[in-house]
């Protein structure tokens, strides 16, 4: 259940102080609910070793509020206490929600045009490749890896120029 939830949840149609005590799950998307339930077990069992998770919550429906749910990246952790016997017990877990929503949005509009950008750069003959300033592969068109010999060309991702052909 809530003990603190801060007033930033009011730009989503909530009451910071009705929330107090309420579990939750109330305010994750239905869908959602499976997993986060499944991470919340993982958390009190002490099994549950990554701390960020993805999850859309329900805006409280008031008029005033222009979206119905939002995303957000949940860094959340176990708050674990010495059992004395040598052993851990879950007590709760704390966390914070950072509303990525837009960045989201941004993320489904830049979709098509990846995909069409990447449809370009594999039907043109020439050979295409982009790096970093430090020299690494970022990316690459299937006819660049492909004289490589790699099968793909996320395999050149994070590689350098001597990681690929170590004896020129």
């Amino acid at each position: 259940n809530i003990i603190f939830i801060n007033n930033a949840v009011m730009a989503y149609g909530y009451d910071p102080g009705p929330l107090r005590g309420k579990s939750i799950m109330e305010l994750i998307h239905p869908d959602d609910r499976p997993v986060a339930e499944r991470w919340l077990r993982e958390r009190r069992t002490g099994k549950r070793r990554t701390k960020l998770a993805e999850i859309r919550f329900l805006a409280a429906g008031q008029e005033k509020v222009s979206v119905k749910e939002w995303i957000c990246l949940v860094d959340a952790w176990g708050i674990y206490i010495p059992d004395g016997k040598g052993n851990t017990k879950y007590r709760g877990s704390r966390g914070v929600a950072r509303d990525i929503t837009s960045l989201k949005k941004i993320e489904r509009d830049l979709k098509p045009s990846q995909r069409m950008l990447r449809a370009v750069l594999d039907t043109v003959p020439q050979r295409i490749f982009w790096k970093d300033r430090k020299g690494r592969f970022l990316g690459a068109n299937n006819n660049f890896a492909a004289d490589l010999g790699f099968d793909s060309p996320r395999l050149l991702t994070g590689c350098m120029d001597i990681d690929i052909l170590p004896d020129k």
